[in-house]
């Protein structure tokens, strides 16, 4: 798995935007892609799959762990 830190999180609308461990650019994440009860904040560090928004078939975050 990816590791990296949650820069942006946008509560109200479920969304955000993490930085991946080595990388340049950022990560496009749902809360959705949590387990249940799991409320992501900017700078908490996650593990992750690289994944396709089945939308716009762009690479985003999913299966996301808090470590």
């Amino acid at each position: 798995m990816a590791t990296g830190v949650i820069k942006r999180y946008f509560d109200e609308r479920g969304f955000g935007f993490l930085k991946p461990d080595g990388a340049s650019e950022g990560l496009f994440f749902h809360v959705k892609s949590f387990d249940e009860h799991v409320e992501p904040h900017a700078g908490d560090r996650v593990e992750f799959e690289l994944g396709a928004d089945p939308k716009s078939g762009r690479t985003r975050a999913q299966n996301l762990t808090l470590i």
